[in-house]
């Protein structure tokens, strides 16, 4: 099976669902979880979908297997939550710092105090609050954008990833296919296995450019 960056995904009657922005591996084994499906254009929402759910994927489009048509039980890709921000006193330097979580257990002891030795309580930090951004995949897994820039063991900027090849049967990822230049592209596919390190938005290749440029032009099927 073929993710292709901003593919079709189809439910198996025939109804569009959205688009693929991510494919979710563990970015060792280079095994494939999830995908991630873009839903509307204006207000979007993203759905993370099984591996298990795809019934094919060429690189046009992905399917949906049978009977599966509302992914809105789904998990969101990304959820934001806001935890406050504390500012407590370092025991080492004596100065104010600020900590995401936890409470006020008690107001600080050395605010300033009036002529009647009252503490002036309007001292006291106020509570701020910052975002946070939790994925729902799995703990050993990463969502790599598609589109994701790809570099060489020399370090140049070989391309950027256009799609990935899963096997059906395993979903390990096998190959990689790499788009290089902008209006008259050049595809090359790259086995999985010369990818040394993966990250969200880049993949670190064990291979110069030299020997990726050797490789065959690549010509993506239906």
């Amino acid at each position: 099976m073929q993710f292709t960056d901003n593919a079709r995904v189809y439910t198996a009657e025939g109804q569009e669902i959205g688009r693929i922005t991510h494919m979710v591996l563990n970015p060792v084994t280079k095994k494939a979880s999830h995908i991630v499906v873009r839903q509307g254009v204006i207000f979007t929402e993203d759905k993370v979908i099984p591996m298990d759910w795809i019934e094919d994927a060429t690189s046009e489009q992905a399917v949906l297997r049978a009977g599966i048509n509302d992914l809105q039980d789904l998990p969101h890709f990304e959820e934001s939550h806001f935890v406050p921000v504390e500012h407590t006193r370092d025991a080492g330097t004596g100065g104010v710092v600020a900590t995401v979580g936890g409470l006020y257990l008690n107001p600080p002891v050395d605010l300033p105090v009036d002529a009647y030795g009252v503490p002036d309580y309007r001292f006291i930090p106020e509570r701020r609050y910052v975002e946070s951004v939790m994925q729902n995949i799995p703990d050993d897994a990463m969502a790599v954008k598609e589109g994701a820039r790809v570099y060489s063991a020399d370090d140049q900027h070989v391309g950027h990833i256009e799609s990935m090849i899963v096997d059906s049967h395993t979903e390990y990822v096998t190959h990689i296919i790499i788009s290089q230049g902008l209006l008259l592209k050049t595809r090359k596919r790259v086995p999985a296995f010369w990818c040394e390190f993966i990250e969200k938005d880049a993949v670190h290749l064990a291979v110069d450019a030299e020997m990726l440029n050797n490789l065959p032009a690549y010509e993506p099927t239906a």
